[in-house]
């Protein structure tokens, strides 16, 4: 009979399976397009995800994340937008701060806004939705390449959510190797 640790060299191989399942996922989000809109919404929120900001602008990054909330709440998606994010040792804005004011600047109703401040990873941004909003059914706007790990955080945490990608623009390569090892870790128990 043969040692049950026999079956070791069997881990690199199930790792391996990981890894590709979660390439194929963070490569294959679908992109918001008019049957999209008809499947989804509406919807209770439009939830952005937090990304760095910069003295109160927001990076590349926020702000493509804005304008894909921005044209989902002009369709008629939600009435309700959430800005996410917190703010890093020194800055003198949040992610949601610079992601309200943009929003504002481009005609977004101050009425239409919430603005949640204190997250500082994707597991807080949404958590920190779900504290605030209670139970509704979430479109959530993030990178492409972000897409997979957000919607594993939602589950997670019990929410009810649908992904509105946007494509992340340069370095997709390192982006999504990033996200792949993040996925990777969550489902090795690192993260939770």
């Amino acid at each position: 009979m043969r040692h049950p640790l026999h079956l070791l060299w069997l881990a690199p191989v199930f790792l391996l399976v990981l890894v590709a399942q979660d390439a194929i996922l963070v490569l294959g989000a679908a992109p918001v397009d008019a049957p999209w809109l008809e499947r989804h919404c509406p919807a209770d929120a439009i939830v952005v995800m937090g990304a760095a900001q910069y003295d109160g602008r927001p990076s590349p990054a926020l702000e493509r994340r804005l304008e894909g909330a921005l044209a989902l709440y002009r369709s008629g998606c939600a009435r309700l937008v959430v800005v996410t994010g917190g703010r890093r040792e020194g800055d003198r804005y949040s992610e949601g701060e610079a992601g309200a004011a943009y929003l504002r600047s481009r005609g977004l109703p101050a009425g239409a806004l919430v603005i949640e401040e204190a997250s500082r990873t994707s597991v807080e941004n949404l958590h920190n939705v779900a504290l605030e909003l209670g139970e509704g059914r979430y479109v959530v706007v993030t990178d492409d390449l972000h897409a997979h790990r957000t919607a594993t955080v939602a589950k997670r945490l019990g929410l009810d959510v649908v992904l509105a990608p946007v494509r992340a623009d340069g370095g997709r390569t390192g982006y999504a190797l990033r996200e792949i090892g993040a996925l990777l870790a969550y489902r090795l128990g690192v993260f939770r």
